[in-house]
């Protein structure tokens, strides 16, 4: 079962193709800038950011942002938000989805 069809069949919201969050990587207090990594969580980290699919795989993965940085300002710099911005109906369709928490802007493209 597709991922689309098992969240639709669950939900009645059709088209979902993908799974869009973010998560802190722990890391060493830095030498540089060591106040944009220390995260929400009182840690030093990098965000990272992914999307996964109906079989749970890794479909996009964006990596390094420092943990002071918003998961929507991490999605707006990164290369999947470029692509979306950019696509001409090969990356989603039109009836096709990403969806995400809270945190992240609520568009029909990104």
């Amino acid at each position: 079962m597709r991922l689309s069809d098992s969240v639709e069949e669950r939900t009645g919201f059709p088209g979902v193709v993908g799974a869009l969050d973010g998560c802190h990587i722990p890391i060493y207090t830095p030498f540089t800038d060591p106040r944009l990594y220390f995260n929400r969580h009182h840690d030093f980290s990098v965000v990272l950011q992914a999307v996964s699919d109906e079989n749970l795989l890794f479909r996009d993965i964006y990596v390094g942002e420092p943990g002071a940085a918003h998961d929507s300002r991490v999605f707006r710099r990164s290369p999947l938000c470029s692509a979306l911005l950019e696509d001409d109906g090969t990356l989603l369709s039109d009836n096709e989805h990403i969806v995400a928490d809270g945190a992240y802007v609520l568009t029909d493209k990104v």
